[in-house]
């Protein structure tokens, strides 16, 4: 309910309780005092006609009394009506009949009258029959205006007195609260106690509180963690109120500072006192510049308390005018000094990089990770990959690198993660020439990006000398074919494929009949050369996917992938053949050779190389018993 509805409500029930008062109470009792005056009047005027009379009631001089009584009416203007009566009831005055108005219609009867006795015992009565109510009507009229303007006083009085005790009272209670929000008790509430105006005041004031609360307890949170941040980054805050000529230093600039003693305020003067000519000179043209409304972000050198030097960015601007709109500059200021020095060793660091990357013999590029461009190249470099210095930057890795766009992505991913720093690639030469390559990459930081740095060695020449190597040592020097340490590895491998894909796989152990001999007969030399032969022979007989390799002494072994035992005893007869048909010529004349062949087949319970190896030696061992230039196969199915 608002305050109107309260206030309309109070001023109706006061009106009617006012209405009430005079219906029941102030009416009767005015009434009451109308009739009060009117018999104090009739009996007044009675008395007056008495008095008048008595002197001619005593004398009979009845002409004397109507004189009287006519003056008596006369003087009161028609406002009494008299008559006179005898003890018989005659009416003696007047003597037109009494019921005759009087001049004014708004008259009361009222009856009062008075007797006198004649001497000689007759009796007269003089009587008021009628009294106007005009002139009491002025008298009561006024006496009941006074009578209302007092209510109506006393009415507004009421309403004034309780409208004020209704704000009063609450306005007093929020003023108290606004006192207590303003100490700093915003934790406060006011109790609403209606829904009025005042009661939506009461509200607000109770949710600026709540806010004010809130928004305190965010600026204290706020200042918590600015002072926080300031300690962590090392970074102070200060005020110049320059009208004043005072500094306000955060305590993390004093730490920084180390030059005044803390306190909130600190007197320019006393920030003069512990500087250089110099370094006023230069803070006079700081000022000069702020004031001119330019912002500054400087490097000052400055000595604390305990004499060591430090470097101090300061950054400051013209700040708002206060209240009293005095001038002020705020700014901040960061002890640098350590940064300086990484910085100053970093640019040290990187003039050495430098020198290095420029002087070293070794191949060097350095790549954008992002775009595979090459930022940078050595002499050794441009050298080696044939690129005028112009030519080699405009030139990506991607374009030298022999593998796919993706791989080298992917490799380059590794060196920026760390995970991976050698590599080896075939790079191409502006000549078009592939070269083998070793690559030692790691990430570097230069300029604020990250680049690959790597180093290129070529291993061309080794990795050919490497393969050469690793063919000598898997490969029989006289025939060429592979060794007995090459057929093992490879025969292993070809084992497992066989095992896992369930295919097919035969062995042919095949020794030369009676070889000792010819070497005894002709020598070593022709020995070599039955050898040599008989190798090519074999060749000449198996396909392209089989493996020939010299055994040991005279024997060979062929190794037949996707071959069964009967395709393996069908190849056996192949070599034999054509070993019958091979003839070595030795001055003039030609020696015929033999062979023996065992075969066997990949069983299903086999579980390693060696057994079938094992198993077609002994394949070989019955062929020889059975008078040689024969095979001898397994008698079972192969798996």
């Amino acid at each position: 309910m608002s305050i109107r509805t309260k206030l309309s409500t109070l001023i109706l029930s006061l009106l009617l309780a006012f209405v009430l008062y005079i219906a029941f109470y102030s009416m009767p009792h005015l009434r009451q005092k109308a009739e009060d005056m009117v018999l104090n009047e009739i009996q007044a005027h009675l008395i007056t006609a008495s008095e008048a009379i008595i002197p001619f009631l005593l004398q009979g001089q009845l002409a004397n009394i109507y004189e009287t009584l006519d003056a008596l009416e006369q003087a009161n203007d028609s406002w009494l009506a008299i008559k006179l009566t005898n003890s018989q009831g005659q009416q003696l005055y007047p003597l037109d009949p009494i019921d005759t108005p009087v001049s004014n219609d708004r008259a009361i009867v009222l009856g009062q009258s008075v007797g006198f006795v004649y001497p000689n015992h007759a009796e007269l009565v003089v009587a008021v029959d009628r009294i106007s109510i005009s002139k009491l009507g002025n008298e009561l009229a006024i006496e009941i205006g006074f009578g209302i303007l007092a209510l109506a006083c006393a009415f507004c009085l009421c309403i004034f007195m309780s409208f004020k005790h209704l704000i009063d009272s609450r306005l007093n209670k929020l003023l108290r609260v606004s006192d207590e929000i303003a100490a700093g008790n915003y934790k406060i509430k006011i109790e609403q106690a209606s829904d009025d105006e005042l009661g939506n005041l009461e509200s607000s004031f109770n949710l600026m509180g709540e806010k004010i609360s809130e928004i305190t307890d965010q600026l204290t949170q706020t200042n918590k963690e600015l002072k926080e941040a300031q300690e962590l980054s090392k970074i102070g805050s200060w005020q110049w109120h320059i009208d004043k000529e005072l500094v306000n230093f955060s305590k993390e600039s004093l730490n920084i500072l180390k030059i005044f003693k803390p306190t909130e305020w600190v007197r320019l003067k006393d920030i003069r006192r512990n500087f250089s000519t110099e370094q006023i000179i230069q803070f006079q043209s700081m000022l000069e510049t702020l004031l001119s409304g330019r912002p500054i972000n400087e490097i000052y050198r400055i000595e604390t308390r305990n004499g060591k030097e430090i470097c101090l960015r300061l950054r400051a601007q013209l700040g708002p005018q206060d209240s009293l709109r005095f001038s002020k500059i705020v700014g901040t200021l960061q002890d640098v000094t350590t940064e300086l020095e990484a910085q100053k060793a970093k640019e040290e660091r990187q003039r050495v990089y430098l020198q290095i990357f420029y002087k070293d013999p070794t191949i060097k590029l350095l790549i954008d990770p992002n775009n595979g461009q090459i930022v940078d190249a050595n002499p050794a470099a441009l050298n080696f990959y044939g690129y005028s210095e112009e030519e080699i930057k405009k030139t990506k890795i991607y374009n030298i690198n022999q593998i796919s766009f993706e791989e080298c992505q992917a490799r380059m991913a590794l060196v920026i993660s760390e995970k991976a720093n050698k590599f080896h690639f075939q790079h191409a030469l502006a000549s078009g020439e592939i070269r083998d390559v070793e690559v030692h990459s790691c990430p570097v930081s230069f300029e604020g990006k990250t680049y690959l740095h790597s180093t290129i060695i070529d291993v061309t020449e080794r990795n050919q000398l490497q393969k050469r190597l690793e063919d000598a040592a898997l490969h029989d020097p006289l025939t060429t074919l592979w060794n007995r340490r090459a057929i093992d590895t490879q025969g292993e491998r070809e084992f497992l494929l066989s095992k896992r894909n369930n295919t097919h796989l035969t062995l042919l152990m095949i020794d030369l009949d009676h070889f000792k001999a010819i070497n005894d007969q002709y020598g070593h030399p022709i020995g070599d050369l039955v050898l040599k032969q008989a190798a090519e022979v074999i060749l000449g007989v198996v396909r392209e996917t089989d493996l020939v390799a010299r055994y040991g002494g005279e024997e060979f072994v062929v190794l037949a992938p996707n071959t069964n035992l009967e395709g393996g005893k069908r190849l056996a007869e192949k070599i034999l053949s054509a070993i019958r048909s091979m003839r070595v010529m030795v001055q003039g004349s030609a020696i015929r050779v033999t062979t023996s062949i065992g075969v066997s087949a990949v069983m299903a319970t086999d579980l390693n190389f060696y057994e079938l190896v094992e198993r077609s030696d002994k394949q070989l061992y019955e062929a020889k018993e059975g008078g040689r230039d024969r095979s001898s196969a397994d008698s079972y199915v192969s798996a």
